[in-house]
């Protein structure tokens, strides 16, 4: 069978468990990277009605599992930085890998944003990268506390 669709290479590990215990930083993009959460303003963030229903949907994932532990945090004009810890699972339901969560969290504020007539919210996939160790997991909440101080010169920073 011939089949002309591209072949999508996966970004994950392989044969890394996603739902073990474990710390990832992960970037979420605006389909075609969309300035819709906001604007920078004198090294803050100001977020819109959008961003802000972002930002609320983002603090409720640690209350929809129960194996999730939120860290650092910023919604940007175009994209969300944050940390995610996956933790051990203490009442028995089932762990929660990270695909899971970020893919509840996109679906989630996508149908809200469709009621506002927002459109397509978030590009496909996500990146993520696994932190492994504390002095790594502290450079990247700098990292991600200071992304407003730097958005002039920032990757996503393009209309």
């Amino acid at each position: 069978m011939n089949n002309d669709r591209p072949v999508r290479k996966t970004i994950r590990y392989k044969n890394y468990n996603y739902s073990g215990l474990g710390s990832y930083f992960i970037t979420v993009c605006t389909d075609e990277r969309k300035h819709v959460f906001g604007v920078i303003q004198n090294d803050l963030v100001i977020l819109s009605d959008l961003g802000l229903m972002i930002e609320l949907e983002w603090k409720n994932l640690a209350g929809r599992f129960s194996n999730v532990i939120l860290g650092q945090f910023v919604i940007m004009p175009n994209h969300i930085h944050g940390i995610i810890t996956i933790n051990e699972i203490l009442d028995g339901s089932k762990p929660y890998s990270l695909g899971n969560v970020i893919g509840a969290y996109k679906s989630i504020t996508n149908r809200i944003a469709r009621k506002s007539d927002s459109g397509k919210l978030w590009q496909r996939n996500y990146y993520e990268h696994i932190i492994r160790n504390e002095r790594e997991y502290d450079a990247i909440a700098d990292y991600i506390a200071a992304n407003p101080r730097n958005w002039i010169e920032d990757e996503y920073n393009r209309k």
